[in-house]
């Protein structure tokens, strides 16, 4: 009987002592909210894409998990070739139950709950047949706005007959032209099919092409000098009276590699920069009206430089339940700090327009709650803020959706709406003169030397 009972002591103390030697990362983790599962066993890392009714591998690759073990943080690589190639970073809890992703890409933070197990679903072999059915599922679960669209409440899941072909493709993009969201995306590879949300006409602005003539046209007209190249997306240069006109037309492709760490490199440098052309000036114009988008933690890191005190910039909230009357949570504050002694704290104006769009309008709520205030001027922004969230289908293709919305002080979104500017100048993307003048910069000219 002692032997028996020592036997048994001995198999318990094992389990324990292998419990208590299972890093704290290692276990199965769902996401509140965002609808991921997250398997991490012997430092190896697979991500799932979970709805009420589907469970699918991720097309989001992941791989090793890096960094030192003993560390409160580690990470390891996620991409969707093309699209995304940045580092999933994982943050330890004192409640071993809990966890927090973070894509490095991204201000999102995600917490997850520890799972006993990987649903079983998740490990079945996925259904082409199923693509449209996980398809408008991922939406009817995760995107915020469908009250706005009733007519799309009815849409069929049932199985498609389509299969890997151009009238599923189709039958999707349809779907997605209701919307007119411009974070949304359906990628078909097999097919050679791509459709993004951000290239649909937008009625209140216009081409692409008329864009990008903006602040060339500011730079030929108004400068007194040469103007310098920051980046691909980032131009400054001098004005009369000591003033100085900066540029942004995105807060993505400013680096030849595009991974989240370069970007942010090349971002830094581009500030050191702008706070060397800033030394002894009277006042600064940011020109964002062509903004096309890219990293809102971008924007957050440039409003930096312009304050003297750390603030929230705005608050993220995500869906937890879709549908018509989407149920809200509460995400982390995005907050932006000071780069201390080293910012800039003068006079700004910031010139936006209907063009202006998702990072573009998040750095513009950044800087609305920096004191000295910063004034808006020209037209409302365009008014779609969230993060693209990526999803996979069982047919091998890929899409995506926003699921989250950003809250000023005052609590306020602007998500189709936009955020209004404190002084409508109603031409504000054709309103050149006769004689190469051009509305809203001149307003701001006369605001910063009032």
């Amino acid at each position: 009987m002692k032997r028996i009972f020592f036997l048994l002591f001995i198999t318990l103390w094992s389990k324990l002592a292998l419990c208590e030697e299972r890093p704290w990362y290692s276990g199965f983790w769902e996401t509140e909210g965002y609808g991921y599962i997250f398997s991490i066993q012997n430092d190896t890392a697979i991500i799932f894409e979970k709805t009420s009714e589907s469970c699918l591998k991720s097309g989001l690759s992941s791989g090793r998990l890096m960094g030192a073990e003993s560390n409160s943080v580690r990470y390891f690589n996620v991409s969707i070739p093309g699209f995304i190639d940045a580092k999933m970073e994982l943050y330890k809890h004192s409640d071993t139950n809990q966890i927090t992703f973070h894509r490095n890409d991204t201000n999102t933070k995600m917490l997850a709950k520890r799972l006993r197990k990987v649903p079983e679903a998740c490990f079945i072999p996925p259904n082409p047949k199923e693509a449209l059915k996980v398809f408008i599922q991922n939406f009817r679960e995760h995107y915020p706005f469908l009250s706005r669209y009733p007519e799309l409440t009815y849409m069929s899941s049932s199985e498609s007959r389509l299969l890997n072909s151009k009238p599923l493709f189709n039958e999707m993009t349809n779907i997605l032209k209701v919307l007119n969201d411009p974070h949304t995306a359906l990628v078909a590879p097999d097919i050679e099919q791509l459709f993004f949300g951000n290239e649909l006409p937008n009625r209140n602005a216009p081409s692409s092409q008329a864009l990008k003539k903006i602040s060339q046209r500011v730079f030929d007209n108004y400068l007194v000098g040469p103007y310098t190249v920051l980046n691909d997306q980032m131009r400054i240069g001098e004005l009369e009276a000591g003033l100085i006109y900066l540029a942004i037309d995105g807060f993505s492709g400013l680096s030849k590699q595009g991974t989240a760490a370069a970007e942010k490199l090349a971002l830094n440098t581009a500030a050191v920069q702008i706070l060397d052309v800033l030394k002894g000036s009277t006042g600064l114009i940011i020109d964002v009206r062509a903004h096309s988008g890219g990293s809102d933690k971008l924007g957050v890191l440039l409003a930096s430089n312009f304050t003297a005190q750390d603030y929230i910039a705005y608050r993220k909230q995500f869906v937890v339940n879709g549908g018509l009357k989407p149920t809200w949570k509460e995400g982390a504050p995005i907050k932006v700090s000071s780069v201390g002694s080293k910012a800039w704290l003068g006079k700004i104006v910031l010139l936006t327009s209907s063009a202006t769009v998702s990072a573009g309008e998040a750095f513009v709520m950044a800087l609305n709650q920096r004191t000295p205030k910063v004034i808006k001027v020209g037209n409302k922004t365009r008014g779609s803020f969230s993060d693209m969230l990526p999803r996979t289908l069982p047919n091998g293709w890929l899409f995506a959706l926003p699921n989250e919305r950003y809250l000023d002080s005052d609590g306020e979104s602007y998500d189709f709406v936009g955020i209004p500017p404190d002084k409508v100048i109603n031409e504000v993307l054709t309103g050149f003169t006769n004689n190469n003048q051009d509305s809203a910069m001149e307003e701001a000219i006369r605001l910063l030397l009032r």
